[in-house]
Formats: C-alpha cells, structure tokens, sequence
C-alpha cells in the first residue's frame, strides 16, 4: 500500500505544511511539485524567490562555510534584530545554538541549493490551497514585502503582519503566532469539512 493509503487508514483526511524562514521557500516549493496532496500552506517569514544580492550572500556564505568560517555572528544578526541582540542573552544563545543543529558542510549544501533554486512566484499562481503568509512588521531579513509577494500570488493567498516582531517570529511572540496560525488552520478545517459532509 503507498503512503497515502497508509495515512488514510490512520484516519488522516488532510494534512497542511509550514516552513519557517528558507523552511518556508522549501514547504511552497513542496506544494508547487505536487507530489503529495496538501490542503493548505504557511509561510512564516518566508520568500518565494531570492533577490540576485541574497542569491549571491548565499552563495557566499556556502563557500565560507565549507572554509571553516564561523557564521554565528552572521546568522544572529540576521535573526534578530539588533534591541533583540542587546536586551535578550538568551534569544540571542537560543539562535546561535542553530549553527550547532547541522554540519557546516550540509548547511553549506543547503544554502546553494537556496542559492539556485527557482522563482517559485509565477508558479504559485498556479496552486489553489490556501495560503497564510506571516511575517512580522519589523522583519529586516525577509521584510513583509516578501510575504506579501507569496500571498498575492497565490488565488487563495492571505497575508498577516504581526506587529512589533521581526525575523524570529516564533521566539518573539509565539502565542501571536500560534494563535494565528491556528485561526488560519481552523478555517481551512471548517471548509474541508464541509466538502467531506456535501
């Protein structure tokens, strides 16, 4: 039996994906393959494609870890902002301890294939499931822009700015954000219980 009939003697009837950050150019690039059935999608802080100057920060962060750089003070930076920096010890050990979760050399490889992946806006225009797109009105690594991009490509996009939060949007304000995502998730639900019923 595949997976999917697996997971529909679990009881499984729907399932959403979130990515957070680059997680979340993976989850829309995950939704844009087809390659499982997903009723919904959430990007938090997330990008549909890489402006040429991030693609080539990528590229050369990718190098400079392979070198043995260390990209801690890099990845702090881009996380938090810089109150969060100088007010909160503990975010800021919370977020260089990230650098520590992987190999350089597979956070190197992950960062090239970001690097060289594809403009997934035109594509997500083609994608139907509904769509939250959250962000923080303070996020200077991937600024609302960028969310907003995600939603208003897609038919069913929604986009919500939280205020007063940056890139680390869970760490700043996870009951903000939990509570929005499942507000989005609760409608999605609703509506695919009706479908299931009609």
């Amino acid at each position: 039996m595949d997976r999917d009939g697996a997971a529909l003697d679990l009881g499984v009837r729907e399932a959403a994906i979130l990515g957070y950050s680059a997680g979340a150019y993976r989850a829309l690039h995950l939704v844009v393959r087809r390659r499982i059935e997903w009723n919904a999608v959430i990007a938090l802080a997330g990008f549909g494609r890489l402006p040429s100057e991030q693609r080539e920060a990528y590229r050369r962060f990718s190098r400079q870890l392979v070198e043995g750089v260390d990209l801690t003070p890099v990845l702090v930076d881009l996380i938090l902002t810089p109150d969060l920096r100088t007010s909160s010890k503990a975010l800021v050990r919370e977020v260089a301890s990230w650098m520590r979760a992987t190999s350089p050399q597979s956070l190197s490889f992950e960062l090239r294939a970001y690097a060289d992946g594809p403009n997934l806006i035109p594509m997500l225009r083609e994608v139907r499931l509904p769509c939250l797109a959250l962000v923080g009105d303070t996020d200077h690594t991937t600024p609302p822009a960028r969310s907003r991009e995600i939603a208003e490509a897609m038919p069913r996009g929604e986009l919500e700015v939280l205020s007063g939060i940056g890139h680390a949007i869970l760490l700043e304000d996870m009951p903000r954000t939990v509570a929005a995502v499942k507000s989005f998730l609760g409608r999605v639900s609703d509506e695919s219980r009706r479908r299931w019923v009609s």
